[in-house]
């Protein structure tokens, strides 16, 4: 059969004819006649290494390697093979196979210029810069002028220190190639670092003339250092052009994404980067953390988890994971990662940080400072626990600290999150000052810049709650009398943020037959999945419209399913998201026996410690005063619909009623619930459960009533707040 298909396709003549196509970049033509050298001939060595070398250039190296080492073994040993044989150990990373193997091509032919330059560029790979300089300036001997030689050998020289040298070779690349873009780039971006004016234009005319992916995400990447994030943007757009697949570029959009504060569209790039180099665990951490800040908790605890399966000692992603945990309310276990992620790196400031945060939350103030001066001192841009100092006693009010936060503050190449961060901690230290001006103005400054990625739509709030309030009728709870699941387990505490909600949940905790489970985000991701869950078309709340008994068992069943689990033997079980009294309804079809207690404080008050409190995703009316009036009407609007039409009343809690006749409203909240009363809830404050909200501090103190009219203080700046509240100061 052999010699049949030789007689057909005479070897010598199909192997020229094959390398032929392989030159003009026919390879698929080009493969499928080296595979019928390999029929007539199966051991034929110069077969068998063009193939490797065309497998090498598809992108599957591995096949290339064990090809070529093939052919050597039969007899095609000369340089050539080898240097082939290194390339394709270079693609894979594996750097100490590619070094010998360019070694046997230089054996074989100690005058190949490439043989050097490939070698060269191993040594680079492993950091071993003086042997990459020794064979980049043989190669050079051999191959004079050549512009990616003198690139590369500028690169190594700027390794070691030799900046001079360094800009000499890559000048001489742009002398011999005027349009070498990475050389112009490489210039652009040493100049930089000293004077970025006359950087600019040698970047931006590389950016014009570049047509590669590696020089176009370089060229991004240096744009974005030089805080011009449009013209990377370009740039990491350009590349994704050449190469739809290039995770870098998709990794760096979404970072650019993020420090915007546009963490879907971050996701999304993000998302990108993983698909295209699933085996890189950096695109697996970048991907996760955007996901957390989406409340999408258990996707992002997969997404770490998978970054450590590529990298067991990747302290980062230990740390992503505690990051997670807090996020979902599992504090404990939030806490022994975050220990467990010092413990492999002592020096990863966010593993501090999230250490800090638990150490809050659980009420230990002082040793939760400790930790998050650390991690301020291992990162200086960390705003989040600059924010998280000012609430310490330490460093309040001193004047060098205020100082270092002003220049922060001011600084635009920060990250966007880390600068209103800072705004807010300003503002915190000033109003701990008693100079009330400047503390509004740093909460103006940091809700402004929040409210450029996080901007509110008043007018579709409103639409939002006029369906809510046309669908939720009593005639709607009359049809659906005795559907969903009956317990009475679940207490919702709902109202507006910042309106007495954590302190109620933390009298009801204080109950021996009571666990407080914090803010769950069960009922957000229900609303989000309840398309699914109903196989409907229309969003919520249209689609509740068309709510079944069916139906409402399974929405049931999936909130309960994610609720029982915090305190599965408990009676009452409190959910305190605030935001779920825009559910209330559905609450009622679904959960007929859940308790819902409203919590109530004065409007004025209520939205002026929302402006001030620096929220997380998901509460963008809070970033303006207007906006926050607005918002308070419609709410207010919504609140009197449920008191008209829920078929079972709500308990309401006024704040200023509560801190001052404590024992009253507590009783009145202990008989709501259906238990005994326990004089334990009036000790709230000893309760050492965590807490997972902006009030942890205030809850571990007994009740007061200075907050009571804070507003006050900033009354002159509050004009567009009273006015959309109708507020008569």
């Amino acid at each position: 059969m052999a010699r049949q298909t030789e007689n057909a396709y005479p070897v010598e003549d199909a192997l020229a004819r094959a390398l032929d196509l392989h030159k003009s970049g026919q390879l698929a033509q080009a493969q499928a006649l080296y595979q019928r050298v390999l029929q007539a001939r199966p051991n034929h060595p110069e077969a068998m290494h063009f193939l490797g070398l065309l497998a090498h250039q598809n992108g599957k190296s591995d096949v290339a390697v064990s090809m070529i080492r093939q052919a050597i073994a039969a007899g095609f040993a000369g340089a050539l093979a080898y240097y082939n044989l290194a390339e394709a150990y270079r693609a894979l990373g594996q750097t100490e196979e590619a070094v010998a193997s360019y070694q046997q091509a230089l054996k074989a032919d100690p005058s190949d210029g490439y043989a050097h330059f490939g070698l060269a560029d191993a040594h680079y790979e492993a950091g071993d810069f003086d042997r990459a300089i020794d064979q980049y300036e043989r190669a050079l001997a051999l191959e004079p002028d050549h512009p990616e030689i003198l690139n590369n050998l500028g690169n190594a020289l700027l390794e070691k220190g030799e900046t001079e040298a360094a800009l000499a070779r890559y000048a001489r690349a742009v002398e011999v190639d005027p349009n070498y873009a990475a050389a112009m780039a490489n210039i652009a971006e040493v100049r930089a670092e000293t004077d970025r004016e006359s950087a600019l234009p040698l970047l931006r005319r590389a950016a014009a003339i570049a047509d590669e992916t590696e020089a176009l995400v370089q060229i991004g990447r240096i744009f974005r250092q030089l805080d011009l994030p449009e013209e990377a943007l370009e740039c990491f757009e350009r590349a994704l052009g050449i190469d739809p697949a290039c995770a870098e570029a998709h990794q760096m959009i979404g970072n650019i994404l993020w420090h915007r504060g546009e963490l879907t569209g971050a996701a999304k790039s993000y998302l990108a980067a993983v698909e295209a180099r699933p085996d890189l665990a950096s695109t697996h951490m970048h991907l996760a953390s955007a996901l957390v800040e989406l409340h999408r908790h258990d996707e992002a605890m997969a997404g770490f988890d998978h970054a450590l399966r590529i990298d067991p000692t990747l302290a980062e992603a230990v740390s992503g994971r505690a990051y997670a945990l807090l996020a979902k309310g599992e504090v404990d276990a939030a806490h022994e990662q975050a220990e467990r992620a010092i413990a492999m790196d002592p020096n990863l400031a966010s593993a501090h940080y999230h250490l800090g945060v638990c150490l809050q939350q659980k009420g230990r103030f002082d040793d939760a400072q400790i930790r998050m001066e650390r991690a301020r001192e291992l990162n200086p841009d960390l705003g989040a626990a600059h924010f998280s100092l000012a609430y310490g006693d330490g460093l309040r009010g001193d004047a060098g600290e205020i100082a270092r936060l002003e220049t922060f503050a001011s600084d635009s190449t920060k990250q966007l999150r880390d600068r209103i961060a800072v705004h807010f901690a300003l503002g915190r230290q000033y109003d701990s000052a008693k100079e009330y001006d400047r503390a509004f103005g740093h909460y103006i400054q940091g809700n402004t810049l929040k409210r450029q990625s996080q901007p509110f739509d008043a007018e579709a709030f409103e639409t939002f709650v006029s369906t809510v309030i046309d669908i939720f009728t009593p005639d709607y709870f009359a049809a659906r009398a005795g559907f969903g699941d009956p317990t009475d387990q679940p207490v919702f505490v709902v109202g507006m943020p910042r309106s007495g909600s954590t302190l109620v949940e933390q009298i009801i905790s204080a109950h021996p037959q009571a666990h407080g489970a914090g803010e769950l985000w069960t009922m957000h991701r229900l609303i989000a999945d309840i398309g699914n869950l109903l196989d409907a078309d229309a969003p919520f709340p249209a689609c509740a419209a068309d709510l079944d008994a069916e139906g409402a068992t399974r929405l049931a069943a999936y909130y309960l399913d994610d609720l029982r689990p915090h305190a599965p033997d408990m009676p009452r079980i409190v959910d305190k998201l605030p935001l779920n009294y825009q559910r209330a309804g559905l609450i009622a079809a679904i959960l007929p026996g859940a308790r819902i207690i409203h919590t109530m404080r004065d409007p004025v008050d209520t939205c002026v410690s929302c402006f001030t409190q620096n929220f997380g995703r998901g509460l963008n009316f809070t970033n303006d005063l207007a906006d926050l009036g607005l918002y308070h009407r419609q709410y207010e609007r919504l609140m009197a619909h449920w008191r008209a039409v829920l078929p079972k009343p709500m308990l309401e809690v006024q704040y200023e009623e509560l801190v001052a006749d404590q024992d009253a409203v507590s009783r009145r909240i202990v008989e709501f619930l259906g238990l005994d009363w326990d004089p334990a809830v009036l000790r709230f404050h000893d309760h050492e459960r965590p807490v997972q909200t902006a009030s942890f501090w205030q809850v571990r103190q007994p009740i007061y009533k200075s907050s009571v009219e804070k507003w006050r203080r900033y009354e002159t700046a509050l004009g567009p707040l009273l006015e959309a509240l109708g507020h008569d100061a």
